[in-house]
Parts: C-alpha cells; structure tokens; sequence
C-alpha cells in the first residue's frame, strides 16, 4: 500500500517539479513497485487531460512588437552596461501571475486528484473487504440452512418412525384390551354360569329341606301327644342319597332311646328286584357294628311310612342307613348303602 510521502513524490514527478536529490531514489523505488507505476501513469493522464482542458488564448497585436524591442534594448545594454529588465507595467502585469495561478491550481488539483483517487482505493479495498466478509457469511449461512435442512429431514423421519412406533403400540394395546374384553367376558359368562348353577343348587337345598322338613312333619305326625311330651329323648334324622343311591331318594327318622322305637319315612326309592329288598340300620359308635331296624316294606310308588324297633336295646343312634340286602334281611349291611343321615 503506497503511503503519504509516496503519493506526494508521485505528484510533483508527474508534473516534473520534484527535487533532483528525491528523483533518484524515487525512481528507485518506482521500478519495484507495480503500484506506485500505476500513480505515475494515472498522475501523468489526468495533468494532459487538465492540459488540453484549458481555453487556447491568443496573445495580443503588441506582444511580438513588445518582445521584439525588449530584446534590442537587452543587446544594447548587454553592450553597454547590465541594466534591469523593465518593471512590467500595468498592461501586461496579469500575464506575470497567469503561470503560477495555473501552477498552482494545477497542483491544488492534482492534491485532490490524489487524495481522492487514494479514498476511492481505500474504500475500494474496504468494499472488497466486506464482499469478501458477506461471500463468507453467506457461505457459512448457507451451510448452516443445509445442517437446518438435514436436521430438519432426520428429525422428520424421527418422527415419522416415532408416530409408526407409537400406531402399532396402540394397536397393540387396543388388540390386547380385546383380548382382556373378551377373556373378562368370557369369565363374566361363567361366573354368571356358576351363579346360575351355584343358584339352582340352592334352589335344589331349599327343595331338600322343604321336603326334609315335610318328611320330618310326617315322621312326627305319628307320633302321640304323649311321646311329643318327651321330645328331648327323641332323635331326628333326614336321609340323604349317598354317591351309588338314587338321586331323588330322601327320608326322615324319628327315634326314642326310651321307648326303643321310631318311625321311617322315606319317597321315591326305586323298586328292586324280587330277591333284593331295603333294610334299616341304626348305627351307635358305642357298637361294633350297626343294628339291624328291620327290612322295608316299599309300595309301588317308591315311597313308605313304616314304625320300626332295633334287634337289640340300644342307648341312643347317632345315625341311620338304608341299604339294598338280599330278600330277607342281612345280619350286616352290605357295602351297597343307597340313604344315610349325617
């Protein structure tokens, strides 16, 4: 970059006014720099522009007359004796100072000229500067809406897969409350099917005990207001179908410990063969083996109201059975028990 001093020494050697002890070293310097060329070149057209931009004045009539005479009167007196030139007079006392007013314009000019065309450089340099400055910027701005672009892509494909994720979790889930759905409908359905059963075996209870209690109200209708009056030594029993006797059998016992005698009263026992027969047995833990109550009598509508009384005096029965004996009677029960009380 030129400086100051540089640009000053480039003027006057445009113009031809710069000392001879500066020429030498500035035309030194100027063989070196390509800059400092370009001055020169750029001074020297714009004085040759400002040259022929002047107006081409003529000179007076009088002005060759007057050169003329003075140059006679220098050889005289160079002749004679050296005399002063002639003081100009009024007329021509303009043309004296016409040179250096130009000279010095000239030179005014050439200052700004300078000075100018050194801002214009400034700035020009300044301004190529700050493009360089915004190309980079851009550059970098650029690249940064590209990263934007591609986070921008990545993070929509992100959620693109997260909304994917999250359709089939859903589904998942929706697939697997159906499977709850129906599984606690399918529990609900058997529940209300057990409730159901569970209901109809307590209807079937509260048949068992009406007919029970109907069964016992028969076993103690037979039974006389004496007898009633010592109801505290009497034992009631229901008979209940064991797991081989028939489903819809039940019966009733009355039994007095003090009058060694009871009443049996039984429905819908099945009718057996003509060697096979029903026999009561009276069962006491204090005994080795139950006691037979004798052998029943049935009717041909599976039901019997029959008093009975043991083969032996017993002091009380906890429990009794019916079984199927051969036709006569057993000294023993057979395994065949078809009623039993608890």
């Amino acid at each position: 970059m030129i400086d100051e001093r540089r640009e000053a020494q480039a003027s006057l050697y445009a113009l031809g006014a710069l000392p001879p002890e500066e020429t030498l070293e500035f035309e030194t310097a100027l063989r070196s720099d390509l800059q400092l060329q370009l001055l020169v070149k750029e001074l020297r057209g714009t004085a040759s522009a400002l040259v022929a931009a002047l107006p081409q004045v003529a000179p007076p009539a009088s002005l060759k007359q007057r050169i003329l005479q003075a140059l006679d009167g220098s050889e005289q007196r160079s002749e004679s004796s050296p005399v002063a030139p002639p003081a100009p007079g009024p007329e021509n006392a303009w043309m004296f100072w016409v040179p250096w007013a130009l000279a010095a314009c000239f030179a005014f000019l050439c200052v700004l000229l300078i000075s100018l065309g050194h801002s214009l450089r400034q700035q020009a340099v300044q301004l190529q500067q700050d493009l360089n400055e915004r190309t980079q910027q851009a550059l970098q701005l650029q690249e940064q809406v590209n990263q934007l672009e591609n986070t921008a892509g990545q993070a929509a494909t992100n959620y693109q897969v997260r909304i994917s994720e999250i359709q089939r979790q859903v589904l998942q889930r929706v697939e697997e409350i159906n499977r709850q759905t129906a599984a606690l409908t399918n529990q609900l359905q058997q529940q209300n099917a057990e409730a159901r059963r569970q209901l109809g075996l307590v209807q079937t209870a509260a048949d068992n005990l009406k007919r029970e209690k109907r069964m016992l109200e028969e076993a103690l209708a037979g039974v006389s207001n004496g007898d009633k009056d010592r109801i505290n030594s009497v034992r009631l029993a229901v008979l209940r179908p064991t797991a081989t006797g028939p489903a819809g059998a039940i019966g009733a016992s009355v039994w007095s410990s003090q009058d060694q005698r009871g009443q049996l009263v039984i429905e819908n026992l099945p009718p057996l063969g003509p060697n096979q027969a029903y026999q009561l047995w009276l069962i006491d833990p204090k005994l080795a083996i139950p006691v037979s109550g004798g052998v029943l009598p049935a009717d041909n509508a599976g039901g019997l109201r029959v008093q009975f009384t043991p083969e032996i005096r017993m002091d009380g029965a906890e429990r009794f059975a019916v079984s199927i004996e051969p036709r006569g009677g057993s000294r023993t029960p057979s395994p065949r028990i078809v009623l039993t009380s608890q």
